[in-house]
């Protein structure tokens, strides 16, 4: 089923804009809730970043899934050792030659955030490339609420609450360390 005039009512997601959407997560779903039909609302409540890819209804979700464990195991075998690589790896179903070029991309970023941001930018585009073809439908939507997915997570980010998080993981290493003396 075609969706036009939800579609088109929706904002662009973009990495540069992630502080100016005024669109969150549960305001998306709820409009969806009203205007996408019982079948379609379930295929989105089941687009999300992991789980059983063969069990996911929508193609762009699938495909990005799989992409996304090539670029997870990449980013494993770069930073963990091999019994940790051996214990989180995750069964690829396809190869992406492109993956490792990009993981080495990311790993020139000294800045943690700023590779972590890249490396989001990345899926975003990933997402983008594999909703190409789809403009007004459900596989649109499913793609459009993983976009949201990550840059919602930057607008959690601030300088305080970092800092006020900072300040009791630090008071409760001290705590711990008191007990053990």
């Amino acid at each position: 089923m075609n969706y036009y005039y939800l579609v088109s009512s929706l904002p662009m997601i973009s990495f540069s804009q992630a502080d100016s959407l005024n669109l969150t997560l549960d305001a998306f779903l709820e409009l969806c809730r009203e205007n996408l039909t019982d079948k379609d609302m379930k295929i989105l409540e089941n687009a999300e970043l992991t789980g059983d890819i063969d069990a996911c209804p929508s193609r762009v979700v699938r495909e990005f899934r799989s992409w996304d464990i090539n670029l997870r195991n990449a980013i494993l075998n770069r930073r963990g050792s091999s019994q940790v690589v051996a214990e989180y790896k995750r069964e690829e179903k396809e190869f992406f030659s492109e993956v490792e070029s990009l993981i080495q991309e990311a790993s020139s970023k000294a800045n943690p955030l700023e590779r972590e941001m890249f490396l989001d930018e990345l899926r975003i585009r990933k997402i983008d490339e594999l909703s190409a073809q789809n403009r007004f439908d459900i596989e649109f939507l499913c793609a459009f609420k993983l976009k949201l997915i990550f840059i919602s997570k930057y607008r959690k980010l601030s300088a305080s609450l970092g800092e006020e998080k900072f300040n009791l993981l630090v008071s409760d290493i001290i705590k711990n360390s008191n007990l053990m003396e």
